[in-house]
């Protein structure tokens, strides 16, 4: 039994990661459990349990930790928080997903790079465009090119209001 613990259980996080993960456990064939959900906000927790099947919902990493010891953890944060909480994860020696960005700037993800080469575990950071089906004509076009010299991309959102949109 493989177990998994989601970090965040905000909107992005259930819309898509716990949707996801609820996904791969139904077809595990009892190979996956989801262990636990685990926010600072512990009602949305309890909720996000409830609706995605995790056994356990908890208020904190340390609380999370008590409860189960996972195999891997996704972690799907406000970019606020990604940096201590990217930390204080690593610090268990835990497989780890981090939904992007990593951190605030380019001072908080080396911070997290040093943590993870620190950790000696291995991380990934999702960034799931790679299928998308222009992006694969792209890549198709690209390649009958040639060797590419340089890359310029833009991701361009309708209503977006966030102060750190651009970053964010």
């Amino acid at each position: 039994m493989f177990n998994v613990a989601l970090v965040g259980a905000g909107r992005h996080s259930r819309r898509n990661h716990a949707v996801a993960l609820q996904r791969i456990a139904t077809e595990s064939s009892g190979e996956v459990r989801l262990a636990v959900v685990c926010d600072t906000d512990l009602a949305a927790a309890e909720r996000c349990r409830a609706e995605y099947g995790f056994e356990s919902a908890a208020g904190s990493i340390e609380e999370m930790f008590a409860r189960t010891v996972p195999d891997a953890v996704v972690a799907v944060l406000p970019i606020r928080a990604i940096l201590p909480t990217t930390e204080e994860l690593l610090r268990h020696g835990k497989p780890l997903m981090i939904e992007k960005p990593l951190g605030r700037g380019p001072a908080e993800a080396r911070r997290i790079a040093d943590a993870v080469r620190h950790a000696g575990v291995p991380v990934q950071v999702s960034l799931n465009r790679r299928y998308d089906p222009g992006l694969r004509l792209a890549l198709d076009w690209a390649r009958e090119q040639g060797p590419l010299t340089s890359v310029h991309g833009r991701m361009l959102r309708h209503r977006r209001r966030e102060p750190d949109f651009l970053w964010g």
